[in-house]
């Protein structure tokens, strides 16, 4: 059993109005209860004020480290929390008002990101508890990875907004052969998007559009290399990556009512695929959904000699309602992104992908 520690309160009152959760049975209480991280019971949640002052204080800063090194989830409500965790720590969080929760799993080395944004919360509450059942795993269950893979975040994030609901969930893997000069990772992207049905009316999703801007691509240290998919020629998407030794990864993607355009800028460090979908009349909700892929690698020996890198993740769906008038909306969502080729203190118990 995990340990849930609460960053904030205003919108969590699905977790501590009783003082549990149900399917945990966890007790509620206050961070400043703590005294060590270490003996705080596996079914305790730990509520931390979500008041931005409190990250000035570094006595606290590092109990938040210890909790999260200890394998406690962290469910915050500041956006910036998270940035106050070591650099040696994968992280992925959203850069808009949202619940992020966070745990790191020292037995498998994987970081485990989710980002819920609702009113409802039941939902809230359905989902945080769904998302805790996911902490032991370390792939997508339907890509397959070549071996010296090894993964080092996993992203969820479920938003709901008037037009519909996105679901979307990202893989972060990075390739551990020794290679005195180069960090080499690999993304993959899942996007589920559905346009709630409106009465009398068809509502659809419009596009899916993706986007990755690395954080500093020209300091000469960090690269885009690889993009997919390019095209709707083939159900089969493959990246070849050409490090030794050459290998390729592959997908396969629904071609159904879909025309994807892959405008990505190798040179800039800029990701950019959209997917765009014919439209459909129907009194139901209407499913899209998408994936993409991309590699990103890194030169150790460059100017800031880094293992992780940073990059601002996109993701823009779009809607477009045919009644009486033709309307369009769009619901974005961006993460801040923290990757980190390597493992924080676990040693021969990180999982390989083989």
């Amino acid at each position: 059993m995990v340990m849930v520690v609460v960053l904030g309160s205003e919108s969590l009152g699905a977790i501590q109005n009783d003082g549990s959760v149900d399917s945990i049975g966890a007790e509620v209480i206050s961070i400043n209860d703590v005294d060590d991280a270490l003996l705080v019971a596996d079914n305790t949640i730990v509520v931390v004020d979500s008041d931005e002052e409190v990250f000035n204080d570094s006595n606290y800063v590092q109990k938040l480290n210890e909790l999260a090194v200890a394998g406690t989830i962290l469910v915050t409500e500041s956006k910036d929390a998270l940035r106050y965790l070591d650099e040696s720590i994968s992280y992925v969080f959203s850069t808009s008002p949202s619940i992020d929760c966070f745990y790191y799993n020292d037995e498998t080395g994987v970081s485990h990101c989710l980002s819920i944004k609702s009113d409802n919360s039941d939902f809230i509450k359905s989902e945080i508890e769904s998302w805790m059942t996911t902490l032991d795993s370390v792939q997508a269950s339907d890509i397959d990875l070549p071996n010296n893979f090894y993964t080092a975040c996993i992203f969820q994030d479920s938003e709901e907004s008037t037009l519909g609901l996105t679901q979307i969930r990202t893989y972060y893997h990075y390739w551990n052969e020794d290679d005195p000069k180069f960090d080499y990772f690999f993304t993959y992207t899942e996007i589920q998007a559905t346009a709630k049905a409106m009465p009398r009316m068809g509502n659809n999703v419009e596009y899916i559009h993706t986007e990755c801007q690395l954080d500093n691509p020209t300091a000469g240290d960090q690269f885009l290399s690889e993009t997919a998919p390019e095209s709707t020629d083939n159900s089969t998407v493959t990246i070849v990556l050409e490090f030794p030794p050459s290998i390729s990864i592959s997908w396969e993607i629904d071609l159904t009512d879909v025309e994807i355009t892959n405008t990505s800028d190798t040179f800039d460090g800029k990701v950019d695929i959209r997917h765009d979908y014919q439209s459909v009349l129907s009194n139901d909700d209407v499913v899209r959904e998408a994936t993409a892929g991309y590699v990103i690698y890194l030169d150790t020996d460059g100017p800031s000699q880094s293992d992780s890198y940073n990059a601002i993740e996109t993701h823009t769906i779009g809607y477009k309602t045919d009644g009486i008038a033709t309307m369009t909306g769009t619901h974005v969502l961006e993460y801040d992104v923290h990757v980190v080729a390597g493992p924080m203190n676990c040693g021969d118990n990180v999982t390989k992908l083989d």
